[in-house]
């Protein structure tokens, strides 16, 4: 069956994915390498049921190393908008990540500001704006509403966003230049609908292109492989892994990618 008939989920998505990875072999390989090494070092977190930074810290690089892989996945299908979106949400923890590490405390502070969301999520069941609500409707959620309500009562309590985890964790760069770069294609942006258009040379669309595409594959590998490096070096320093070598030596093989990136 033909890629036009079933798309993505067809037999012939199998021909593509190998066809992918033999023209991105290097990349995929290198990936692949990171991964392996990101998959071991899990096993070496030192860290105890009572030590709820360290638990937030480890899920947090959990979350990041995931959407590496998928990533990855993404690209083998030639899903190039997909992949960026995944690695979207990478950095997003990684802001979360760093700031968790390099700021002791601060761990208590995006507990309490979860609890702040979840609060204004339950008044929003509550309201059930258009009915939208209506199965939810149930004395449990209405009891722990009142009770987040009590808790959060009095306190200056912070609901963190992107932004703010990327500035409390020096992440400059990588909110400026890499996140918003991302976004553009996680949300409705006009402008990157245009990667689903085929243009004749005189600007008349000529067809809609939903085909497989490895594009931008170099520039977002190495994104997401950097970020993975810098959730490495996170848990590195938390969890005293002494692998500062290792780490340095995969750095070195990222920033070689940077050199095949137009």
């Amino acid at each position: 069956m033909s890629f036009d008939e079933n798309g993505f989920l067809g037999k012939q998505i199998h021909d593509i994915i190998n066809g992918n990875y033999e023209n991105h072999s290097d990349l995929f390989l290198l990936c692949e390498e990171i991964n392996r090494f990101a998959q071991s070092i899990k096993y070496k977190f030192n860290i105890n049921s009572e030590d709820m930074r360290g638990i937030i810290a480890a899920s947090l690089f959990i979350k990041v190393h995931n959407a590496f892989q998928g990533s990855v996945i993404m690209y083998k299908y030639g899903l190039d908008t997909e992949a960026k979106v995944i690695i979207r949400t990478a950095l997003e923890s990684l802001f979360a990540l760093k700031a968790v590490v390099k700021i002791e405390n601060f761990y208590k502070q995006l507990i309490e500001s979860d609890r702040k969301k979840r609060e204004k999520t339950l008044r929003r069941i509550k309201e059930n704006p258009y009915g939208v609500f209506d199965n939810l409707q149930s004395e449990s959620v209405l009891d722990e509403l009142d009770k987040l309500t009590l808790e959060n009562r009095n306190k200056k309590i912070k609901i963190f966003e992107p932004k703010d985890l990327a500035l409390l964790s020096e992440s400059y760069v990588e909110y400026y230049y890499a996140y918003n770069i991302l976004c553009n294609d996680a949300h409705t942006d006009i402008r990157a609908m245009e990667k689903y258009l085929i243009i004749k040379e005189n600007e008349e669309i000529d067809a809609f292109d939903s085909l497989p595409s490895t594009k931008d594959i170099e520039r977002v590998l190495f994104t997401a492989s950097y970020i993975l490096s810098k959730a490495l070096i996170c848990m590195n320093e938390y969890c005293k892994l002494s692998l500062d070598d290792d780490l340095k030596n995969i750095e070195q093989k990222i920033s070689m990618l940077s050199k095949d990136i137009n």
